[in-house]
């Protein structure tokens, strides 16, 4: 019994796409959060409950997309690693991606006030 056959089936020395795309995504929300979201939160003076939810929100999105990559190099193929990779999409995209460059909906929801008043 071949053991490197059965351990990875599915992965015979090509790359997989979906493999790629969820790493590659997975830089784009470190940099961005890094380079764009939390600099532009704290120069709009957010609330520090604003910097921790987008925190949250991108660590959370960063970590279902890893648990599906290593679902996919164990050639899982489960359904959930799938469903939360979009659930964790979607909380970055509504807490995060979607009110960029002013992040109305995070301050407001966190309780910042506008610069300067």
């Amino acid at each position: 019994m071949d053991l490197a056959r059965t351990a990875w089936p599915r992965h015979t020395g090509r790359v997989n796409l979906q493999i790629v795309f969820d790493v590659a995504v997975i830089a784009a929300l470190t940099w961005f959060w890094v380079q764009r979201a939390r600099p532009t939160l704290i120069a709009l003076g957010a609330e520090p409950r604003a910097l921790r939810i987008g925190l949250l929100a991108t660590i959370v999105a960063i970590a279902t997309l890893a648990i599906h990559v290593v679902a996919d190099l164990a050639d899982a193929n489960e359904p959930l690693a799938s469903w939360a990779r979009l659930v964790g999409g979607f909380v970055w995209i509504v807490a995060v991606g979607l009110g960029h460059p002013e992040y109305r909906f995070l301050r407001h929801a966190t309780g910042t006030r506008r610069p300067g008043t």
